[in-house]
């Protein structure tokens, strides 16, 4: 089936269904880094082990299409992340590899060390 999702204007543009998950996980603890703006989540990420996330993600107009698709990729990934900017919009990036992903932890606690 074609994606049905409703992406519109705001907080999540641009962004798939794994970005809105991962927010709603960092806003609720589950990120295993947090620096500054940007929370870091290693593989296994377990996304969808909480149901709220899921309705999350729906209510924001992702269809169950993309938000399994999203799941199903976080399997295949060794980390995540998401920075909220200072006007509010969140990105999503992805890490193929553990090393990839412990490069952009260190980057990012080297950076806000730089900032204290």
């Amino acid at each position: 089936m074609a994606c049905t999702c409703v992406k519109s204007p705001g907080k999540f543009e641009g962004e798939g269904a794994a970005a809105l998950l991962a927010y709603w996980h960092q806003g609720n603890g589950g990120a295993d880094t947090e620096c500054g703006a940007t929370s870091f989540f290693k593989s296994p990420l377990m996304f969808d082990a909480d149901q709220g996330a899921l309705a999350f993600a729906r209510e924001y107009g992702r269809c169950a299409e993309c938000i399994e698709s999203a799941i199903d990729h976080q399997r295949t990934i060794a980390g995540a992340s998401i920075t909220e900017d200072s006007n509010g919009f969140v990105y999503y990036r992805e890490f193929k590899t553990a090393a990839e992903y412990e490069r952009a932890v260190s980057e990012a606690e080297a950076e806000e060390g730089d900032d204290e």
